[in-house]
């Protein structure tokens, strides 16, 4: 499902601005 990849980007672009929390939180959701 292409929703797992926009996801993926989505954490890496969130992770470049407020760290590693956000990458994490996007995982779990």
């Amino acid at each position: 499902v292409p929703r797992r990849s926009i996801s993926t980007v989505i954490g890496m672009g969130l992770e470049r601005q407020s760290g590693r929390k956000l990458k994490s939180v996007t995982i779990a959701a």
